[in-house]
């Protein structure tokens, strides 16, 4: 285990694995980025945060906020390239007001 944590990142363009919906539904990079550049959030707070390293994997799994009361669940998973980290898998799904 190591002290290095990954930072947040947008999913790498060129992971196999594309973004997923909160329904599941399957994402290509350039819609998932078109999302988050739609619907810029003027706040998110994350907390809950988890992070477990493991050679050059790391997964990275929190609860984050963009209003009061509402809250999703998301888990990256990220892969150590050159000198640094990049997110090749990410997964984000809304959670229920009691989670």
């Amino acid at each position: 285990m190591t002290s290095q944590h990954p930072p947040a990142a947008v999913p790498d363009p060129t992971a196999s694995v594309p973004a997923r919906s909160a329904t599941g539904e399957i994402w290509a990079h350039e819609r998932y980025v078109e999302n988050l550049r739609s619907h810029p959030a003027r706040t998110l707070a994350i907390d809950q945060v988890i992070v477990h390293v493991d050679g050059n994997t790391a997964i990275v799994s929190a609860r984050a906020s963009r209003q009061p009361g509402s809250f999703s669940r998301y888990v990256d998973t990220y892969e150590r390239r050159g000198d640094g980290w990049r997110c090749v898998h990410a997964c984000v799904w809304p959670l229920k007001p009691s989670e």
